[in-house]
C-alpha cells in the first residue's frame, strides 16, 4: 500500500501561482532527436548560465545504480530515451520516431537512426536492448522492483539497428509504452555485467557516455556542471546544479533558480520571483463503499457538494495548492473541463439528504433511527486539511471526527483491512500518463474503496489504447463516470515552491518538485 499514500509538503510563498492553463512547451533535444515544431514567437537572448539550487543529491549518472527522484530528473538531460513523457502526461517521440502493434501482444518502436552517443558511436536498438534486459535482471539492477514488476513477461529484441521489439504475456499498451521512457545506457558500457557490482565498479560516472541535451563537464558531492551540446538554441548554455540547497557556480549567472524545502521565508531568496507550480501528486478523500453511510450515493455526492475546496486552498493552504474538482488533473491532455464536480455547494448538498430521505434536526440527520456521522483518518502532515474537512461537513449537519494515524499504520491497519470510512490521502503514481487501473478498477491491486463498476472498468481500458483517439474518449468516459458515482473525493493539489530570477521557466505543471530539472530545456531567458 506505500505507493499510494505520499508525504508531500507544501512550502510558505508568496502571491503568485503558475495556473494549469499556462502554456507547455516541448524541451530543447539535440537536433538528430525527435522534437516538436519550432517556436513561432520572436526568440529571446539565450541565457548563457544558470545557476539550479535543488535540495537532494544525484548519487550517480548511472539510471541502474542511483534510482532518486534528483537523479532521475537529471538523467532527462543526458540520456535517451525511446519516448518521453509531456507534463501534460503524453507519450511523445523521442529516440523512437514511431511504434505500432502488428500483434496483440507485440509492440514494434522504430528508432531515428543516425542519433550519436557523446563518444561518437551511433545508437541502435542494441543499446535499448541492453537497458531493459538489466532492469528485468535483479542481480544488475535491485534497485527497479517496482519497473521490473510492471515490465514482467515481457521479453526484447532488436531485429535490426533501428527496430525494437517488445513481446508481452499479456496485450500491449499505452502503459507498457509509458514504461519504456527509461533512460537507456550504451550497450557498451553494459557489457560483461553480471550483478550489481559490476554496475558500481563501471568508470561511467567518472566520464558519463551521454546523448541528451547537455553533457557533463564536471562534478562532486555538492554541484554538477552541465553544458549544452549543441551551440545554436535558447536553451541555457552552461548549467550549475547546487546540491543539498547549497548555492555554489558562478557568483553572477544570468539566471538562478532555486527549488524550495518545506518551510522557510515566504519570499523569494534570490533578489527575484517566487512561484507555485501544480505538481501532479492529486490529495483526495477515499471512501470505503462497504462502510455504512458512504456506500449510499447520495451521502457521497453531499459529502463532495459540502467541499469548499477554493476556500480550504486560500485559508488553510495560503494558495500553495489547486482546488481538484476531477479525478485527472486539470493540465492532463485528455481532461474535460465540461465535467468536474460542484465547489461548495453547501445548500445543494442537504437538499440531496433531503432527497433521500435523510430527516434533520438539531443533533444532524438521520433516517430509519440511524444518525449520520463521519470518521475521517488522515496522517499528521495533513491534521489541518482533515479538519477544515471536517468545518466543511459539520456545517451542512453531518458530526466528523478526525482521527490522525501513521503512514504505515493507516495503510496496513485501516486501508488495507477496509476497517476506514473515510481516508484523506495523496496519490503519488499518476497525474502524468496516470494508470487508473490499480486504484479504481474493480480487480484493481491498490482498490481500497471497493469499487466495482463495470462502466469504470471499461472506461479504464479504454484510456490504455494505443490509439489517441480512443484513449481520450476513455479517459473522459472515466472521468464522467467516476463524478457520478465517487468513490473518492478529489480535493487539491499540492505545488512546487521555486524562487526564479532571470528566467522563465515555461512550466505547466511538475511530475514530482525535483522534475523541474528535466524542464531545463524549456528554460528561456525572462522579458525585461
Amino acid at each position: 500500500m506505500s505507493i499510494l499514500v505520499v508525504l508531500s509538503g507544501c512550502s510558505p510563498g508568496g502571491p503568485r501561482a503558475i495556473s494549469a492553463s499556462s502554456v507547455d512547451s516541448s524541451q530543447e533535444r539535440p537536433a538528430a532527436t525527435i522534437s516538436g515544431p519550432a517556436p513561432t514567437a520572436t526568440p529571446r537572448p539565450q541565457l548563457s548560465s544558470v545557476t539550479v539550487i535543488v535540495p537532494g543529491s544525484i548519487g550517480s549518472f548511472n539510471p541502474l545504480v542511483s534510482h532518486g527522484a534528483t537523479a532521475r530528473a537529471l538523467e532527462g538531460l543526458l540520456l535517451p530515451r525511446l519516448v518521453r513523457l509531456s507534463s501534460r502526461g503524453e507519450i511523445l517521440p523521442d529516440l523512437a520516431s514511431s511504434w505500432s502493434a502488428p500483434s496483440p501482444d507485440t509492440l514494434e518502436l522504430h528508432l531515428s537512426c543516425g542519433t550519436t552517443w557523446s563518444d561518437g558511436k551511433l545508437i541502435t536498438s542494441a543499446d535499448a536492448v541492453a537497458t531493459i534486459r538489466a532492469i528485468l535482471n535483479p542481480a544488475v539492477d535491485p534497485g527497479s522492483s517496482q519497473l521490473r514488476s510492471a515490465l514482467a513477461g515481457v521479453t526484447v529484441s532488436a531485429p535490426d539497428p533501428c527496430t525494437l521489439v517488445v513481446r508481452s504475456q499479456h496485450p500491449v499498451d499505452a502503459k507498457l509504452l509509458a514504461l519504456l521512457s527509461v533512460p537507456l545506457l550504451p550497450q557498451a558500457v553494459l557489457e560483461g555485467v553480471h550483478d550489481f557490482g559490476g554496475l558500481t565498479s563501471l568508470s561511467f560516472d567518472v566520464q558519463p557516455v551521454t546523448a541528451g541535451l547537455y553533457t557533463v563537464q564536471a562534478s562532486s558531492v555538492l554541484s554538477t556542471e552541465l553544458q549544452r551540446r549543441e551551440v545554436t538554441g535558447l536553451a541555457p548554455q552552461r548549467v550549475t546544479l547546487c546540491f543539498g540547497g547549497q548555492r555554489c557556480g558562478p557568483p553572477n549567472p544570468d539566471g538562478a533558480v532555486r527549488l524550495m524545502q518545506s518551510g522557510g521565508n515566504p519570499r523569494a531568496s534570490n533578489g527575484g520571483e517566487r512561484l507555485h507550480i501544480p505538481l501532479a501528486r492529486p490529495v483526495m478523500i477515499f471512501l470505503n463503499l462497504h462502510q455504512g453511510f458512504v456506500g449510499d450515493p447520495a451521502v457521497r455526492r453531499a459529502l463532495s457538494l459540502a467541499l469548499q475546496r477554493r476556500k480550504l486552498v486560500e485559508h488553510v493552504l495560503h494558495g500553495e495548492a489547486e482546488p481538484l474538482l476531477s479525478p485527472l488533473v486539470p493540465w492532463f491532455w485528455a481532461f474535460d473541463p465540461t465535467d468536474e464536480v460542484p465547489d461548495g455547494a453547501p445548500a445543494q448538498a442537504e437538499a440531496v439528504l433531503a432527497a433521500d430521505g435523510w430527516e434533520r434536526s438539531p443533533q444532524g440527520w438521520s433516517r430509519g433511527g440511524v444518525r449520520l456521522t463521519m470518521t475521517l483518518l488522515t496522517t499528521a502532515d495533513r491534521l489541518r486539511v482533515a479538519q477544515a474537512v471536517a468545518v466543511f461537513w459539520q456545517k451542512i449537519g453531518i458530526p466528523t471526527r478526525v482521527e490522525v494515524a501513521g503512514l504505515d499504520g493507516l495503510a496496513r491497519d485501516f486501508l488495507a483491512t477496509g476497517h476506514y470510512q473515510a481516508a484523506l490521502l495523496g496519490i503519488d503514481h499518476y497525474g502524468t500518463m496516470p494508470d487508473l487501473a490499480p486504484l479504481w478498477s474493480s480487480t484493481g491491486a491498490l482498490n481500497v474503496t471497493g469499487i466495482h463498476d463495470a462502466l469504470l472498468d471499461a472506461a479504464i481500458t479504454g484510456s490504455l489504447s494505443l490509439d489517441t483517439a480512443e484513449a481520450r474518449q476513455g479517459y473522459e468516459s472515466f472521468q464522467r463516470r467516476f463524478n457520478d458515482v465517487l468513490p473518492a473525493l478529489p480535493l487539491y493539489v499540492p505545488t512546487a515552491t521555486v524562487d526564479v530570477r532571470g528566467v522563465d521557466l515555461n512550466v505547466t505543471a511538475l511530475r514530482s518538485p525535483e522534475a523541474l530539472i528535466d524542464t531545463i530545456g524549456s528554460w528561456r531567458r525572462a522579458s525585461p
